[in-house]
């Protein structure tokens, strides 16, 4: 700013020169401070947020993994409650086999029961056993 006042100009030239050139070392001035502060801040806080950065990333690991976990888990229990409702009624049907069973064998020849059907079937045909007509019109079909 000094060496323009020395320069052989025309005065109103001058007078500009050094009024913009003022104005520019008082903005930068003005300016510097905060943004000096700005950087200081920036320095002293960037380690802390580096380190944050590295802990969620660690964090965002394991929770992607328990995550995988718990998909697993819930896809056994799943698999899990399919097979328990499967042998639910296996079950069932077990239990009306067994009380079918019990009732043939108090009632009829015992075990042997399956194989008479046949002869059963035989007698019905031949009028030696006698049912409902219900019944027999049904075995009929």
């Amino acid at each position: 700013k000094d060496d323009t006042l020395t320069q052989e100009l025309p005065p109103t030239l001058l007078v500009r020169l050094l009024l913009v050139t003022s104005k520019m070392f008082r903005t930068f001035s003005d300016v510097n401070t905060p943004l000096s502060e700005l950087l200081r801040l920036v320095k002293l806080y960037s380690a802390g947020w580096e380190e944050q950065s590295i802990t969620l990333k660690k964090l965002h690991a394991d929770n992607e993994g328990k995550q995988r976990q718990l998909n697993i888990a819930v896809r056994r229990i799943e698999m899990a409650a399919i097979e328990q409702e499967r042998i639910a009624k296996e079950r069932r049907v077990m239990n009306w086999e067994r009380l079918f069973a019990r009732l043939q064998n108090q009632k009829s020849h015992g075990r042997r029961w399956k194989f008479l059907i046949q002869s059963f079937k035989e007698q019905l045909e031949s009028g030696h056993l006698k049912i409902n007509a219900d019944v027999s019109s049904s075995d009929s079909d």
